[in-house]
C-alpha cells in the first residue's frame, strides 16, 4: 500500500478528535500489518471508492466508543446503544470524509461509503484490498483508538 493515501486519514483523525471532542491526541509510531485487521470491541467501517479504493476502519474498546458517544452527546460516557453508535459512526463519517477532501486535492478523487459499526470480541475483518494496511494507534483522553487505513489506486 502506498503510505502517502493514508496520510490524510490520520491527519483528519487528528484534526476532528481534537476539534470535536476536545481531546489531545498523541500518536505512536505508525506500523505496517498484513491482512486481516483484528478489531476492537467496536469497530467503525468506512469504505472509500474513486481513484482510490479500500477500507478506513477504526478499532476501540467499547469503554472508549462509549465515552467517545457521551462527549459527542454533550454528556459524561454513554451507553452504546443505538444512538451511541450513530454517534461513534459519525466520528468515522467525518474523518474519511475530511480524507477524502484532502486525497481530491492530492488528485486522486474519492467518495466514502456509509460508515458500519461492528461491535464484537475478537472478529477478524477482511479488506479485500491486498497489499496490507497502515495502523495508527492513537491515544486521546478517551482511550486507545487503532485507525487501519487499507487503500490502493483503482486500476
Amino acid at each position: 500500500m502506498q503510505t502517502n493515501l493514508a496520510d490524510p486519514f490520520v491527519s483528519a483523525a487528528v484534526r476532528i478528535l481534537t476539534a470535536e471532542l476536545g481531546s489531545e491526541v498523541a500518536r505512536q509510531e505508525r506500523r505496517n500489518e498484513d491482512e486481516p485487521i483484528l478489531g476492537g470491541d467496536v469497530t467503525i467501517m468506512v469504505g472509500i471508492t474513486g481513484d482510490v479504493k479500500g477500507l478506513v476502519a477504526l478499532a476501540m474498546s467499547m469503554e472508549t466508543a462509549g465515552a467517545i458517544a457521551g462527549a459527542m452527546m454533550g454528556g459524561p460516557g454513554a451507553e452504546l446503544d443505538e444512538i451511541g453508535k450513530s454517534c461513534v459512526a459519525e466520528l468515522g463519517n467525518m474523518i474519511a470524509g475530511m480524507a477524502t477532501v484532502e486525497l481530491e486535492q492530492e488528485g486522486y478523487p474519492s467518495n466514502i461509503t456509509p460508515p458500519s459499526v461492528v461491535t464484537g470480541r475478537s472478529m477478524t475483518i477482511s479488506t479485500g484490498v491486498g497489499g496490507g494496511r497502515v495502523v495508527f494507534p492513537l491515544t486521546t483522553s478517551f482511550g486507545h483508538i487503532a485507525l487501519h487505513v487499507s487503500l490502493k489506486l483503482a486500476a
